[in-house]
């Protein structure tokens, strides 16, 4: 294995993110970064950074060179079932376990470039929070900065998550899809499953909805649901339940508003008038993109010179950290790819993880170069 992928099944096999967060300090101060570890509420953060002075208006008297915001974090979604091999063990060209993709790998493979690229003005952010609530990550990290008047400003934040499809560097995020959960539940009339007159099925009434629902998704390309969960409480093989409830995401770009997504959840259950309706929203995230910005292109041109191929750029994809430093600076996300990513047997193979580390080091030599 190759520093990179040494470094990345080092991250994974440990379990807690203290551990991880604790190590990564170690490795920034020994690549010349002043670094520190800011805790809220027990969640862990790393904030590093190396030519770069505190804050505002004498950041940039002092230092001509334009400032970059790397952004990840440490944390991953929890395993559940058992799998398949030992975290961060080498089988078949891949690193096995869970951050493989999501995303320690791509931490590592900053880490690598930065190694080679000693005399860019970067700054860090690996939050401890980003797959929960996020509120004590990054959004407190930079709180706290800011509050503090030791907050940079940065010109640009090159996001690690998950971004690729096919071949690393094919897709390059620059935005991100809204996203509300929808829980709905359905009152209907219980009764024998051999005599479906006399019932009133919630859960087939549920399905319906969905279904129109998914329908009208597919017709309008604008959002996508996906059910995480659906149930009813009968207690018996042979009983229509009285009660079912269905829990689903909906992703929408901004084309579409939530207001305007509910509407159309409601009109269609309407039509069913001899069923009691419950709904529960909760909007997650608004769609949002970053502002064009010139240093776009140092990020594209960087990926093209490695993979000789030209990116496709679009807001698709999971919600991240993004939402946070919009208003910031402008943002691009480019790391591995997104098919592995929280799979209970999440890999990725030194390949990926070699060309990752090539785009990252050649961006940051353009970087350089042109700023």
């Amino acid at each position: 294995m190759n520093d990179t992928a040494k470094l990345l099944s080092t991250l994974i096999k440990m379990p807690h993110v203290e551990d991880v967060i604790n190590f990564l300090y170690k490795q920034f101060i020994s690549l010349g970064f002043n670094a520190e570890i800011l805790s809220f509420h027990g969640i862990h953060n790393l904030y590093a950074h190396k030519n770069v002075n505190d804050c505002t208006a004498q950041q940039e008297a002092a230092n001509n060179s334009k400032i970059l915001l790397f952004l990840g974090h440490a944390d991953v979604v929890p395993i559940g079932a058992s799998q398949k091999h030992p975290a961060g063990t080498l089988i078949n060209d891949n690193i096995w376990g869970r951050g493989a993709v999501d995303m320690k790998g791509s931490i590592s493979c900053c880490m690598s470039a930065l190694r080679q690229n000693s005399d860019v003005s970067i700054a860090v952010i690996i939050s401890g929070d980003e797959e929960g609530s996020a509120e004590f990550g990054t959004p407190a990290v930079l709180n706290l900065l800011r509050s503090q008047k030791r907050l940079p400003v940065f010109d640009f934040v090159l996001i690690g998550e998950p971004t690729s499809y096919e071949e690393i560097g094919d897709h390059i995020k620059i935005g991100c899809r809204g996203s509300m959960n929808v829980s709905i539940s359905a009152e209907g009339v219980s009764g024998h499953v051999a005599y479906p007159a006399y019932c009133i099925n919630p859960v087939t009434k549920l399905v319906e909805l969905v279904y129109e629902l998914n329908l009208l998704a597919q017709t309008s390309g604008h959002y996508n649901i996906e059910v995480f969960s659906i149930y009813s409480n009968s207690g018996a093989t042979n009983v229509v339940p009285s009660w079912a409830k269905c829990c689903f995401n909906i992703r929408f770009d901004e084309n579409i508003s939530a207001n305007e997504l509910i509407n159309i959840i409601e009109t269609i259950s309407g039509k069913q008038n001899n069923i009691q309706w419950h709904f529960t929203y909760d909007v997650a995230c608004q769609p949002f993109m970053s502002r064009p910005d010139p240093l776009f292109d140092i990020l594209i041109n960087a990926t093209m010179q490695v993979t000789r191929q030209q990116p496709q750029v679009s807001s698709k994809g999971a919600n991240s950290d993004a939402k946070f430093i919009k208003d910031i600076a402008p943002f691009a996300e480019l790391g591995l790819k997104t098919c592995d990513a929280h799979k209970i047997d999440e890999k990725v193979s030194l390949q990926d993880l070699y060309t990752l580390t090539k785009i990252y080091d050649q961006f940051l030599q353009n970087w350089q170069n042109a700023t």
